[in-house]
């Protein structure tokens, strides 16, 4: 019987930019990672590994997260002001 991990980060942020298009906006991630390790095979680490394991990807996952998730929210936003400015130019405003 295998034994292992899984660890994971989520982050979920409500973004409010108005009461125009794009209120309300929620993006979110998720990234994990799961290790198996065959008793058989492989040399399995001891709980306290496994729980410095856990807390390195935590932080690992962390970060990709939180990258992703600041990339997604200033493209949200860029796209919001190229609509503004669009329907400006259109309209006249």
């Amino acid at each position: 019987m295998k034994r292992g991990f899984s660890a994971g980060v989520g982050i979920e942020v409500t973004l409010s930019l108005g009461e125009k298009t794009y209120e309300f906006v929620k993006p979110n991630y998720y990234a994990g990672v799961t290790e198996e390790y065959d008793p058989l095979e492989d040399i399995i680490p001891t709980e306290e590994e496994i729980k410095e394991k856990i807390t390195h990807w935590h932080k690992e996952l962390r970060r990709l997260v939180e990258t992703e998730i600041d990339v997604d929210i200033y493209d949200i936003k860029q796209v919001k002001l190229y609509q503004e400015i669009l329907g400006k130019k259109k309209g006249g405003k």
